[in-house]
């Protein structure tokens, strides 16, 4: 794929509060996909750093989330809103009070490691694996 020419303007595609809502709300979604979801949204953190939160990194009695691996190599400190707090509560009591080295969310449920036809992968990693190509 061809990249625009620079100084083209980039599209961005972006969730109503309401779409977020809804979002979350779909029982359709995997619970663990939704807890991801909401992580996100409540600290913007990119993919691998979502991915790479560990329990010990989530201080819920203080409502605080320590990111330690980030783009730029600089750990990030949250404080996490009540309802965040909550879905990391019920998620962590679902997961069966996992140990705090365990990732935050390993795949779509509590205990499973990802998997290559996980829908964690982007399209366009799969589009490259079906090319031949390794994901970046």
């Amino acid at each position: 794929m061809d990249r625009p020419p620079k100084g083209t303007a980039k599209l961005f595609a972006y969730l109503l509060p309401a779409e977020v809502l809804a979002l979350l709300a779909s029982v359709e979604i995997a619970i663990g996909r939704r807890v991801l979801y909401a992580l996100a949204v409540y600290t913007g953190l990119r993919k691998s750093s979502l991915m790479a939160l560990k329990w010990k990194d989530v201080d819920i009695t203080h409502a605080m989330l320590a990111a330690l691996i980030t783009k730029n190599g600089v750990p990030q400190l949250f404080e996490i809103p009540a309802g965040l707090v909550n879905v990391l509560r019920a998620w962590r009591a679902r997961c069966g009070a996992p140990a705090d080295g365990e990732r935050v969310v390993q795949d779509v449920e509590c205990g499973s490691s990802p998997s290559p036809t996980s829908p964690a992968r982007s399209p366009s990693s799969r589009r490259r694996r079906r090319m031949g190509r390794a994901a970046p």
